[in-house]
């Protein structure tokens, strides 16, 4: 099988109910109609070029051998096993692109029931496996009034040749990372609608399609809605719009389809976009803690896609003052060598590092910005960024006795240690008064005031 490359700015692992950690491998389900008892199951598997071990081969290009098996069982059984043994030959400078994968579709009918599936990369070189783990839920779609789920795709194209991206006439290559953005601009769907009536010939099925904030639940984009002709009893809808004008964050895309005489039927697909350009310094961009968790957990390495400048600047609670000066003189080649170069030293075994810290930088603006001020600029969003999230917070607010404060406990850092952060000024913004860490501000008197102002915060935690 000949891969095919698409650029998705950054990869992640997404599962359907629970998932392992394995970067490498995106993987994607959706369920379409077989027939009265079984369900047509597709699974969408996108491998990392960026996991494959590469050798040269002919002129520019470079070769990869690898085997891709997936296992479908319950309870430690297995129902189905199937193995891809394949080669990848591709352009050296394409394989080097970020965000570049190499897609598969594997295709079963199942009894609709609940599943373990398995998802296994091999590689000849004897390199380490990297696996995907999710539980399936195969629901019983009928055809006399139903509708398959959407399948998420980096490429569309009507009227297309007979291929293993080809169904009914449409050649879909699935993006199963459901990730979107600067590097992949465009989102496209592709969903099935079943049970219509194939005696009217108009335009009689209305299809609208919205794009929602996963968090809020409001209004992304306009609307769209498009008319489409029965061509029989069932139709396909498949379309796509730019996601790029997006800003970072987690999205849901909505498909209304209406048909005169029948109830509505609604279905829904979350996907995420991620923008570089978000994250230039002064730009404010909220993310909600799902998107946080999926950068923090990607195997793709952000160090590749944002800007060089802005990113020496967010690393700064990380950076030496010595590191800092240095770094600042250098040019964009220069900077974002030395990111890369800082993170696989200080972290060599922990590739998630620069991501999870850039990840940090997004929730610490989200809860902590205030007035003009940068979360990550706050004492908060410093000891966010550096430390992760606290065991237990023991927050104080409203209390006539004393100023707003919260206290932060981190059970495993240096055998325990505690942050105080109190509203001196009484406007909002909490500073760091004392900490039991090695090298923070030390204070205990600080701690004493708090407690004795309110008596009634002693040991407790949230």
């Amino acid at each position: 099988m000949k891969g095919m490359l698409f650029s998705a700015i950054l990869s992640a692992l997404i599962g359907i109910a629970s998932r392992a950690n394995a970067a490498g491998i995106d993987v994607d389900v959706v369920y379409y109609y077989g027939d009265d008892s079984l369900t047509y199951c597709e699974i969408y598997v996108g491998v990392q070029r960026s996991t494959l071990v590469y050798r040269h081969g002919e002129a520019d290009s470079v070769i990869a051998q690898f085997s891709i098996v997936t296992s479908i069982g319950r309870n430690d059984t297995t129902f189905i096993s199937d193995t891809l043994d394949t080669v990848d030959r591709s352009p050296t400078r394409q394989v080097q692109m970020n965000g570049a994968y190499f897609p598969y579709i594997f295709r079963y009918l199942l009894v609709p029931s609940e599943y373990d599936l398995n998802v296994e990369l091999l590689q000849t070189s004897g390199r380490a496996n990297t696996w995907e783990e999710l539980r399936l839920f195969v629901p019983q779609i009928s055809d006399s009034f139903g509708s398959s789920g959407i399948a998420l795709g980096a490429e569309l194209a009507y009227d297309a040749a007979a291929s293993q991206f080809t169904k009914n006439g449409v050649r879909f290559v699935p993006n199963p990372s459901l990730f979107y953005g600067s590097g992949l601009p465009m989102l496209y769907y592709y969903a099935e609608c079943y049970g219509l009536n194939d005696n009217v010939t108009d335009d009689s099925v209305t299809v609208t399609r919205t794009v929602l904030l996963a968090e809020s639940n409001q209004l992304a984009k306009l609307p769209a809605t498009r008319k489409l002709a029965i061509p029989g009893k069932s139709i396909v809808i498949a379309d796509g719009f730019p996601a790029y004008t997006l800003r970072t964050g987690t999205y849901v895309l909505n498909l209304k389809i209406e048909e005169v005489g029948k109830a509505d039927r609604t279905v829904s697909k979350k996907f995420y976009v991620y923008r570089p350009e978000d994250l230039a310094e002064g730009r404010e961009t909220p993310i909600d803690n799902e998107l946080a968790y999926v950068l923090s957990t990607s195997g793709e390495d952000i160090l590749n896609t944002i800007d060089p400048d802005s990113g020496i600047v967010l690393m700064q609670h990380v950076l030496t003052k010595q590191e800092m000066r240095r770094a600042r003189d250098m040019d964009s080649d220069g900077k974002r060598n030395f990111m890369i170069d800082f993170w696989s030293k200080h972290f060599p075994d922990d590739p998630d590092a620069a991501n999870r810290h850039f990840a940090r930088v997004h929730e610490a603006n989200s809860r902590y910005s205030y007035l003009n001020r940068e979360g990550w600029k706050t004492d908060r969003g410093r000891v966010l960024i550096q430390f992760g999230e606290p065991d237990y917070i023991d927050r104080r607010y409203a209390d006539a006795a004393g100023s707003d404060h919260e206290i932060w406990y981190y059970d495993k850092l240096e055998g325990g240690v505690l942050f105080v952060f109190v509203d001196q000024a009484g406007f909002g913004d909490l500073d760091l008064v004392h900490s039991t860490k090695r090298g923070e501000i030390y204070n205990p008197s600080a701690l004493a005031t708090q407690q004795n102002q309110n008596p009634a915060s002693r040991g407790l935690r949230e």
